[in-house]
């Protein structure tokens, strides 16, 4: 009998010291921990109105459209589940990858009346800063011109200031 349980705890030690073993791929995520293997495309997304849509980045970061309370005009806005994220209006233009710098002042977690043009997304985790940058291309409408929806582009970069 002490053998046997002499053998069934060798065989419940080795099964515990397997099941230890493996590399850091294996480990679930960890929101506080960025995946290295992040997607830098390019991305569209249509938000609309009194709409939030995730972004496909490795932190929960989200993007709405609405028209917050005691303001009359829209806004889009940043947030985060586990981050603090702002945003920053850069200004007018067409192509996404031509936003290559951020601006040190000017970021808020909201954009009033925002226009089409190009913006960049700020989060930190882990005391490191991450960068997004956002163009909307355009807006939707109803009949009576009020903006009902937008359409934008959105990309992770590293910018280079």
């Amino acid at each position: 009998m002490k053998k046997l349980l002499k053998y069934f705890m060798f065989i419940f030690a080795a099964v515990a010291i397997a099941a230890c073993g493996g590399d850091d791929n294996d480990e679930p995520e960890d929101p506080s921990n960025p995946s290295s293997s992040i997607d830098l495309s390019v991305k569209s997304i249509t938000i609309p109105y009194d709409g939030i849509r995730e972004l496909d980045c490795p932190e929960q970061i989200s993007l709405g459209f609405d028209t917050q309370r005691y303001h009359s005009e829209s806004r889009i806005y940043v947030t985060a589940k586990y981050v603090t994220a702002h945003m920053v209006y850069i200004g007018p233009g067409a192509d996404i990858t031509s936003i290559k710098t951020v601006p040190s002042e000017g970021w808020y977690y909201a954009s009033y009346d925002p226009q089409e043009g190009k913006y960049a997304i700020e989060y930190y985790n882990g005391g490191k800063a991450y960068y997004i940058r956002l163009l909307i291309e355009s807006f939707n409408y109803d009949a009576s011109g009020n903006k009902i929806g937008l359409n934008a582009k959105y990309q992770l970069f590293t910018p280079e200031n």
